[in-house]
């Protein structure tokens, strides 16, 4: 096995993958190595952590091959040694990395500029066997649009809590929609999708699903994808979840649950106390301007007052230290009240929600947020559980 690759190409595609095995804590030491597996038309790297597998395919036109071949070697060392930009050692030369491997010995040799490294390999064979998704219900959908999806979501997913359908993300296809819903019970984010225009009858429907994907699986495909509008083909297995892209595969693990059925999940309106229209950036910098007296999140929740034209937002430290500030309103339809919200909840939504005006309402026990300006092929709404007060 031996080859080349410009070290500027080759990062790209490695930094993606590294770190699902250099992160690996488990007991299967294998799995702290990449496997790389090298043809005539491309390298192909395969990273596992036992609930997730990740392949890249870095593509022949980058690399230049001299020999084929297959082989596991360390994933930390390999990242080390090739993340550093070495050209400023011998200016104007091209950083290009060489790889050869002895087989006889299963040592890797790299050369770089006026580097030379050589670390230990392992048999491809000794790699543990590779995650298979059975089925084939999913449905296709762009980078960008799978990207808003997730940044829209993934904030408000559970972190180690014992209901376990909570520390990941719910996918439902029904169809013609998809929907991504999350919750740590103080908070929960939806976001749905239109496949196929309502109207256009003529098109074949979707196969449907419903998945929890594991909250480890999906923080790893934030990172793989971007906003680009190259297609994702997304599929559910009994298991497993695989996302296939012409650069990449990635399969992840599936929570054992049934997944949150929105319609049960946001209250009726009638429970309304009253709604409101409010300018999202001058609300985010408002709540910022008082809750710099906060030191501890103990103290993380802000008052807010309601009246026919403002909301008046106001808090205070252990010190009884105090800070409040006044917000202009649009359409106030209700009664004049407060509520109590936890500021770092509030400002997740409101960071993450890329429109000029919300559509805030609240009742007695929670507060539901939604863009006035939204898409004809997405619906997106926001829940934040009240603080007593």
């Amino acid at each position: 096995m031996e080859f080349s690759v410009l070290r500027s190409d080759f990062i790209e595609y490695l930094s993606k993958i590294v770190n699902l095995a250099k992160e690996y804590k488990g007991p299967k030491q294998m799995l702290r190595n990449l496997l790389l597996d090298l043809d005539e038309e491309r390298l192909k790297m395969v990273s596992s952590n036992e609930e997730s597998e990740m392949i890249i395919s870095v593509p022949s036109n980058l690399i230049s091959v001299t020999s084929t071949g297959s082989v596991a070697v360390p994933a930390a060392s390999i990242f080390d040694i090739c993340k550093f930009d070495l050209s400023k050692l011998n200016k104007g030369a091209e950083d290009r990395i060489y790889f050869s491997l002895d087989e006889s010995s299963n040592r890797m040799t790299i050369k770089r500029i006026n580097n030379s490294y050589e670390v230990n390999c392992f048999n491809s064979s000794l790699y543990p066997n590779r995650i298979q998704v059975s089925t084939k219900d999913g449905f296709d959908i762009t980078e960008g649009e799978l990207l808003d999806m997730l940044n829209s979501t993934t904030y408000a997913m559970g972190v180690e809590d014992n209901r376990v359908f909570l520390n990941g993300m719910n996918v439902r296809v029904d169809g013609k929609n998809i929907e991504f819903l999350s919750s740590d019970a103080h908070r929960l984010s939806y976001y749905k999708y239109m496949l196929l225009d309502a109207e256009d009858d003529a098109k074949e429907e979707k196969s449907k699903a419903s998945a929890i994907i594991a909250r480890n699986g999906i923080m790893s495909l934030k990172k793989l994808i971007s906003g680009s509008s190259n297609t994702v083909s997304v599929s559910f297995g009994k298991s497993y979840a695989q996302f296939d892209t012409e650069k990449f595969s990635f399969v992840t693990k599936l929570i054992d649950g049934t997944c949150l059925d929105p319609v049960n999940c946001f209250p009726d309106e009638k429970s309304f106390l009253a709604s409101m229209k409010i300018d999202r950036e001058m609300l985010i910098a408002a709540v910022r301007s008082i809750t710099v007296i906060c030191h501890s999140s103990e103290f993380s929740k802000i008052l807010m007052n309601f009246e026919d034209d403002k909301i008046t937002l106001s808090s205070t430290n252990v010190n009884h230290e105090h800070a409040s500030v006044t917000v202009p309103v649009e359409n106030f339809n209700g009664n004049p009240s407060k509520i109590t919200i936890n500021h770092k909840y509030l400002l997740d939504v409101l960071e993450c929600v890329p429109c000029k005006y919300i559509n805030f309402s609240y009742s007695k026990v929670s507060a539901l947020l939604t863009p006035v300006e939204s898409s004809n092929f997405c619906e997106e709404k926001f829940l934040i559980m009240l603080v007593k007060m």
